[in-house]
């Protein structure tokens, strides 16, 4: 027994070796106003954040900013000409970003326009098919831009394809499953994907729709808590979904990847900023971002956010790994599966995750005191990995269950 324990310790650190960083690390804040129910699209190396709600504007804005992955700043372009705005639909293709739909003071849009950074500059398209649109979602394949979803009093199951090189918007197949507002949106390859919204309450199925057979099929339903207002990006053959608010009105910091090879799920480390709903994501290169959203403190408005945090998938297994901090006790370890976690951070709020080794997370729990036990006596005997979060220093032990 001794023996083999050795062996899949060190077996683990050459799988998951020490000092590797966080998934999460945060970037230079929007220089513009904090909000929610904006959007966000990327061309070449910089973000797109703009419009939406903001504490002095619940109506929508119009102004536009540019993050630059580069020089991590960012940069006020020019306004958004349809008026202001929230939960307005965008994606870019190709060298060119679009925004379109939304609701504002004067009701439902179905307006759509065309920014071209490279001049600073705003054209008018034709108006979006099936009419005004808000709460959607919207995704581009090749030279093609997608909305589906989303309402305009009424719910919208109808799906519509935008080409780029004639400005023309043609139906296709009708989104198959319960209508929704608030879902999220990303692509893989030639397919794209709807997952979760609002229907009465959150909603966890997922959706494939095939471009080149204009057909829909539903795929394994989102693991992670029910939540309203999650964010979703693509980074190679997975997907990640990250925050929400579930049906209680908690936000949540839960960060899921979704393997499209597979067709499972697996959660990840925690987002670690603060929880949040109705954020804005994209995908720039090989990273993903999130930035703006909002949480409610007892009050019927949200507190706006306005950071920005980027997420690299390299160094996002479901195992992190940390130095041995003098702050963290476990004890006893080995142990049959009960263990007392001992810290002395002064930290109001403290969270625990027991992480497997293949990086899916099978317990997490938040704590306030000083001292707390673990049962994972259900568990079956081996290593595993546990994470301790207090304020914003991350600690680890290895976990050995006999």
């Amino acid at each position: 027994m001794k023996l083999s324990i050795v062996l899949g310790i060190l077996l683990l650190f050459q799988i998951y070796p020490l000092g590797s960083q966080t998934a999460w690390v945060q970037k230079a804040y929007l220089a513009g106003a904090a909000r929610n129910r904006a959007v966000g699209f990327s061309i070449h190396d910089c973000l797109y954040l703009g419009t939406g709600e903001t504490t002095s504007q619940r109506w929508g804005t119009t102004d536009l900013w540019q993050w630059n992955q580069l020089t991590d700043t960012w940069i006020q372009k020019a306004d958004f000409p349809g008026g202001a705005r929230f939960d307005a639909i965008a994606f870019s293709i190709g060298n060119k970003g679009y925004i379109g739909g939304g609701g504002s003071q004067s009701g439902w849009q179905e307006d759509f326009w065309e920014y071209d950074p490279a001049a600073d500059h705003w054209i008018q398209k034709a108006n979006l098919g099936g009419g005004p649109r808000a709460q959607g979602v919207g995704f581009s394949i090749g030279d093609k831009g997608y909305i589906v979803t989303g309402g305009n009093g009424n719910p919208l199951n109808d799906f519509w394809e935008w080409t780029q090189s004639n400005n023309t918007w043609t139906k296709k197949t009708d989104f198959p499953g319960p209508h929704r507002t608030f879902a999220a949106a990303f692509t893989i390859g030639n397919k794209g994907y709807v997952v979760g919204g609002l229907n009465n309450e959150a909603l966890q199925d997922l959706w494939e729709w095939n471009q080149a057979t204009d057909t829909w099929i539903q795929k394994a339903s989102f693991e992670g808590q029910a939540g309203i207002g999650i964010v979703a990006f693509s980074i190679g053959t997975k997907a990640y979904i990250v925050t929400g608010k579930d049906n209680l009105g908690n936000t949540l910091q839960t960060t899921w990847e979704w393997d499209q090879q597979t067709n499972a799920w697996t959660q990840l480390s925690d987002f670690i900023g603060t929880g949040r709903c109705m954020a804005t994501a994209v995908k720039v290169g090989d990273k993903g971002y999130l930035s703006a959203g909002g949480h409610y403190n007892n009050s019927p408005y949200p507190e706006l956010e306005k950071d920005l945090w980027e997420f690299s998938p390299q160094t996002s297994t479901g195992i992190s790994n940390f130095e041995k901090d003098p702050e963290l006790r476990l004890f006893p370890n080995p142990s049959h599966g009960i263990f007392t976690i001992s810290l002395t951070s002064k930290a109001k709020e403290k969270k625990w995750f027991v992480y497997h080794t293949t990086g899916k997370c099978i317990r997490t729990e938040s704590f306030s005191g000083n001292e707390m036990n673990i049962d994972l006596s259900q568990q079956a005997k081996g290593i595993y990995f546990l994470e301790v979060w207090a304020h914003e220093k991350r600690m680890g032990q290895k976990v050995v269950i006999e």
